[in-house]
């Protein structure tokens, strides 16, 4: 069950962050504290994000259905989602184009479609930068086809970096003021869609999923889990990309959407047929006025052999990071 909090400030003011939350992350992985420099430089809509000289990722304010990242860059500069619909890449797939890279929409909010349907995710002013946390602060407006604000969000994201791994915190904070924000049952929430060569099936797949639960291939996230990797050679090196979810987020472990396309979501309000447990669908999530829905997750990336023991132990540092 999600939980829900009444906030401590309104949405879309600026919030101001302390770095070190992913310091155990960095003891984990035995990486130096000090890290390479990580820079976040704003342009308009969009934020770069940079590594030394390398560029690590661009949040893209003015996505095609709402905020997304593209790229999501590996140390060493591999992609590791997919480019379309921001970039057409040869050997890629063009289906399915709210599959925008990494990105956070629901299937029903307000009886509203914001994962594929007529509900737009819409900025409501520009990202808010943190240079010293490493962050930027999107204020939006969840809006139906007729214009009519379903709902605010805070959304926050916030950069992490070492000498063989990358790390990408999503948190979303959903409020409604003037009434009851209603999320129904959907196979929506914190996304990714990943390159070709990640993917299980497919021209050019090689990779291999496995879960939080040890299950792998095409039945990792097939049950609630806290977490889904990826791993493949990628440019002669083995990479893995993991999505956690937070463990405040939920009483108990996610429900997850797996395709083998290179598609992966933790979906928070998935009825549990989506995910292939033959449970009853979930009741809708009711949201008081005024009291806000506060979710999070991390995108872990990592250069070399890290296996499930190490994503468990990334996933273990995140999860004791306070929300």
């Amino acid at each position: 069950m999600a939980r829900f909090r009444r906030p401590a400030r309104p949405l879309g003011r600026r919030t101001a962050f302390r770095g070190g939350s992913f310091g155990a992350v960095l003891l984990a992985l035995g990486a130096c504290a000090s890290g390479p420099e990580l820079t976040l430089r704003g342009a308009g809509s969009r934020v770069l994000v940079t590594v030394g000289q390398e560029l690590f990722a661009e949040y893209r304010a003015d996505g095609p259905r709402g905020p997304a990242v593209w790229p999501v860059l590996a140390p060493g500069g591999e992609p590791m989602t997919r480019g379309f619909p921001f970039f057409a890449v040869d050997g890629e797939s063009q289906d399915q184009p709210h599959h925008t890279s990494l990105w956070f929409a629901l299937a029903d909010l307000g009886g509203v479609d914001f994962w594929s349907g007529p509900g737009r995710i819409v900025p409501a002013g520009p990202p808010l930068l943190d240079q010293v946390g490493k962050s930027l602060v999107q204020p939006c407006e969840w809006r139906a086809a007729d214009g009519a604000v379903l709902a605010r969000e805070q959304r926050t994201l916030r950069f992490s970096a070492g000498t063989d791994w990358r790390a990408i915190d999503l948190s979303v904070a959903l409020r409604r003021d003037d009434g009851e924000l209603l999320l129904g049952a959907g196979a929506a929430g914190a996304a990714l869609r990943l390159r070709p060569v990640l993917a299980l099936e497919g021209p050019g797949a090689q990779g291999r999923a496995f879960d939080s639960q040890g299950r792998t291939g095409l039945r990792a996230g097939s049950g609630p889990a806290r977490w889904v990797a990826h791993s493949a050679v990628v440019g002669g090196e083995l990479h893995t990309v993991a999505l956690f979810d937070h463990p405040a987020n939920h009483a108990e472990a996610v429900r997850w959407v797996v395709r083998g396309a290179g598609l992966v979501v933790a979906a928070p309000f998935a009825a549990a047929e989506a995910a292939g447990s033959g449970e009853a669908v979930v009741e809708p999530v009711r949201v008081p006025a005024g009291a806000e829905l506060r979710l999070r997750y991390r995108v872990f990336v990592q250069r070399g052999d890290v296996g499930a023991d190490g994503v468990a132990k990334a996933f273990a540092a995140f999860a004791a990071t306070a929300r």
